[in-house]
C-alpha cells in the first residue's frame, strides 16, 4: 500500500476516512489471504508461532473502522451547529481531533 493513499484519506471527514480505511483494509485482507495460501505448506513445516494471524489483525481493524463509520455518521446527523458542546479529552480522541494517550 502506498503512503499517498493514506495522506489523501486523512484530509477527509472522519466518517468518509473510516469508510476508505475499511476498503483499504479489506484489500489488504484479500492480498494476505492469497499469500497465506501460498505459504500454507511452509507454515505447517515450521509451526505456528503466534496465536493471532496478520489476517485476523487486519480483520479486527476492519471491524473497528466499520463501527467508527456508524459513530461518525450518527454524530454528523445529530450535532446542531448553533449549540455549545463541552467535550472531554476522551471525546476529542474519539473524534480523531487529538491523538491517543498511549
Amino acid at each position: 500500500m502506498k503512503t499517498h493513499k493514506w495522506d489523501a484519506i486523512r484530509a477527509k471527514l472522519p466518517a468518509e476516512r473510516r469508510k476508505e480505511k475499511v476498503a483499504l483494509y479489506k484489500e489488504q485482507v484479500e492480498v494476505m489471504l492469497k499469500a497465506d495460501e501460498k505459504l500454507k505448506n511452509d507454515r505447517e513445516l515450521i509451526g505456528k508461532t503466534s496465536t493471532t494471524s496478520p489476517v485476523e489483525t487486519v480483520e479486527q481493524a476492519v471491524r473497528k473502522h466499520e463501527n467508527q463509520v456508524v459513530y461518525y455518521k450518527f454524530m454528523a446527523e445529530h450535532v446542531v451547529a448553533s449549540e455549545v458542546y463541552r467535550l472531554s479529552e476522551n471525546d476529542l480522541q474519539r473524534l480523531g481531533i487529538s491523538g491517543d494517550r498511549y
